[in-house]
């Protein structure tokens, strides 16, 4: 493909050789040119086959595309603690959270965070909700989270567990999943996030539209967290993310670019920080909705003019 795009530059077809680069992009490699020259450089770790068989993947785009799931399914999605018996305790939780229904729990663990062994104990209980380990080089932050997620939930809903609140439940999951079953929900979540100008948000109330969710109980479609096409994975702080996913989620696939976010429940204790470590990550929040006013909703829930 490098060879190809390379005849189509000297050929003056920039299209062609634009549609060539997002393919080896895609593929995990960077491409430097220097003059006629063109060379290669993978821009992504390489998978790792550990000892026990496992393996770790490089990038969440080397995740498998996982197919054939139903549109109702819901798994819950967390990222390993540094310590397995912390893991095995927040999984523990869900699966009784999650009650008869036997809701999938994906575990997305970074190096140095244990898992040996978490999927097969719960795979030994009948009774407990299927759980499934995917492995990646490196740490894992929010986006990288979501980013695994969407490639290795088939299909269904996906919920954001990583805070997930002592008293929520099964009832809650399903407020969740059928408050997304209206198709002019693109995003909910435990806790409301409000806005006047898609630069500071403060809590709100639940059960009206709002401009995004926090990070505690955030569900979407898996359907529509694929259309993104770009995912950002250096964000470092899940309230400001979430932020950026919901408005993300909202601006996907709609024609008038203005799909509702919804609150299913106060939880609080979650706002957003404002200290220098998110300062970046509001950056890239502002840099990408700062001017997209049409986002904007009024309490009552109809759209926001200008």
């Amino acid at each position: 493909m490098a060879r190809e795009r390379s005849k189509a530059r000297r050929e003056r077809r920039f299209a062609d050789a634009d549609d060539l680069r997002a393919h080896i992009e895609a593929a995990g490699w960077a491409i430097v040119d220097r003059g006629t020259e063109t060379r290669l450089v993978r821009a992504h770790p390489l998978d790792v086959v550990d000892a026990d068989g496992a393996t770790r993947y490089g990038w969440s785009g080397a995740v498998p595309l996982a197919e054939g799931g139903a549109p109702t399914d819901v798994t819950l999605v967390v990222t390993a603690r540094p310590e397995a018996r912390a893991t095995t305790a927040l999984v523990a939780r869900l699966a009784d959270a999650a009650g008869p229904a036997g809701h999938g729990i994906l575990v997305v663990a970074g190096d140095g965070r244990p898992v040996d062994g978490l999927d097969a104990s719960f795979a030994a209980d009948p009774g407990s909700s299927p759980v499934r380990v995917v492995r990646v080089r490196g740490g894992v932050g929010p986006g990288t989270l979501v980013a695994v997620a969407r490639r290795a939930i088939a299909d269904g809903v996906m919920v954001l567990a990583d805070v997930w609140p002592a008293d929520a439940g099964a009832d809650d999951i399903r407020a969740l999943v059928q408050t997304l079953g209206e198709p002019g929900v693109a995003v909910a979540g435990f806790d409301g996030r409000a806005s006047t100008d898609l630069r500071r948000f403060e809590e709100a109330a639940p059960g009206v539209p709002v401009e995004a969710v926090g990070w505690s109980g955030l569900a979407c479609r898996v359907a529509d967290a694929r259309t993104v096409d770009e995912l950002d994975e250096r964000f470092t702080d899940p309230g400001m993310f979430a932020a950026w996913w919901s408005l993300c989620l909202r601006d996907a696939g709609s024609v008038e670019g203005h799909r509702s976010a919804v609150a299913t429940r106060p939880v609080g204790g979650s706002v957003l920080r404002e200290d220098q470590a998110t300062r970046k990550d509001r950056y890239r929040l502002i840099d990408r909705f700062g001017g997209r006013t049409d986002l904007l909703v009024e309490r009552g829930g109809s759209p926001w003019t200008p």
